[in-house]
């Protein structure tokens, strides 16, 4: 976001996209879809990063996932 500017959102999705459809721990691809659409749905860096710790700390089972 840093490097790219407010561009850097719209960019963010297409990659986070390609991870979040491969990462099984997330569920279901039906699952996983709904996680992508969720995601696309933010339009703001600091929402995004957030919302990706938290998708992190769901896939690792990690407590802050709660």
């Amino acid at each position: 976001h840093a490097f790219y500017g407010p561009a850097g959102v719209r960019i963010m999705r297409k990659h986070v996209r390609w991870y979040l459809e491969k990462l099984v721990a997330l569920g279901s691809e039906t699952q996983r879809h709904r996680w992508i659409r969720a995601f696309n749905a933010l339009d703001e860096a600091p929402a995004q990063l957030e919302y990706l710790h938290a998708l992190g700390a769901r896939a690792t089972g990690s407590p802050m996932a709660a």
